[in-house]
């Protein structure tokens, strides 16, 4: 499995004309290693795979090298097309007509940003003066809209999109 980190270097390895990567979070060290990646193998096209859009990282993504950015859904009944596409050297940037934003509300930032501050839900509840179901439902949410699967991963991925502090 390639990582973030070593990846680059496999890909010099073997022979490849296209890389499709399904990512959870569409971040700055993921364009960073794909503008990398592009500097030492011009020839291979990305395509990036998100569960929703991300429109603040386009225009760096095009700069990175990224042949195309598509949601989820849009890959799964257009592979095709999007494969031929970029092969043909074409760049695409195919978002669904109302694409699904990662975006926290006020509440669930606040959440977040305590936290990594060490607040339990308990003591989220009570400064927030709502339940403690209802914290551990917007922590859901949160983990959700940030393809995190932790506490841990939902505060790295916030502070990552410069969501919290």
């Amino acid at each position: 499995m390639l990582n973030q980190h070593h990846g680059y270097e496999y890909i010099y390895s073997i022979s490849f004309d296209i890389l499709i990567m399904h990512i959870p979070i569409l971040d700055t060290k993921t364009l960073e290693w794909v503008r990398r990646s592009k500097r030492q193998s011009p020839i291979i096209h990305f395509i990036l795979i998100c569960p929703c859009y991300y429109p603040a990282v386009v225009s760096t993504a095009y700069e990175a090298g990224v042949s195309a950015i598509v949601t989820s859904e849009i890959f799964k009944t257009q592979f095709p097309n999007i494969l031929q596409q970029v092969a043909n050297g074409q760049t695409l940037f195919l978002i669904e007509q109302q694409p699904p934003l990662c975006k926290l509300n006020d509440t669930e930032i606040r959440i977040l940003q305590m936290v990594s501050n060490d607040f339990t839900n308990r003591q989220i509840s009570e400064k927030l003066n709502i339940s403690k179901r209802t914290v551990e439902r917007h922590l859901s949410s949160c983990f959700e809209k940030l393809g995190a699967h932790s506490r841990a991963g939902a505060i790295a991925a916030a502070m990552r999109l410069k969501l919290i502090e």
